[in-house]
C-alpha cells in the first residue's frame, strides 16, 4: 500500500513522463520503506552517485545560525512559534533543466510497446 500510495504521488506532481528504452544511460532506483506514526511509508529514490553529472550537492535549507537569529527575534518579539509539514514537498520543486532517465522499480509496469 505505501509503495503504490508514493507512486500515486509521482504521477500526481506529474513528476515523470514515460519513454521507450532506446539504449540511453539510466539510473537505477530502489525503495526507502520506514514506520512513522504507526504508519508504513514509502519513497522510491534514485541512485544519483550513478550519474555523471556535476550538481549542487547540498539541500537549499535553513542554516543554524538563520535558525539562531529567527528563533532570538521570535523570542524578543513574544511571537509564537508553530511548525508544519509539507507533504510531498520535494515532488513540487523546481521542474530539472536536463534530461533524467530512470529504470522504473521491480514490480512496475513498464511502458506498452
Amino acid at each position: 500500500m505505501a509503495k503504490e500510495s508514493e507512486l500515486q504521488k509521482l504521477k500526481q506532481f506529474d513528476t515523470y513522463e514515460e519513454v521507450k528504452d532506446s539504449g540511453r544511460c539510466t539510473l537505477s532506483t530502489r525503495w526507502v520503506i520506514n514506520n512513522k506514526d504507526r504508519a508504513t511509508k514509502a519513497r522510491l529514490v534514485v541512485r544519483g552517485f550513478e550519474e555523471e553529472y556535476l550538481m549542487q550537492k547540498d539541500s537549499p535549507t535553513v542554516g543554524k545560525g538563520a535558525l539562531r537569529i529567527f528563533l532570538a527575534i521570535a523570542s524578543s518579539q513574544n511571537w509564537t512559534i508553530k511548525t508544519t509539514d509539507t507533504m510531498s514537498a520535494f515532488l513540487q520543486g523546481k521542474k530539472l533543466k536536463r534530461d533524467v532517465y530512470l529504470k522504473p522499480p521491480k514490480k512496475v509496469t513498464p511502458l506498452k510497446e
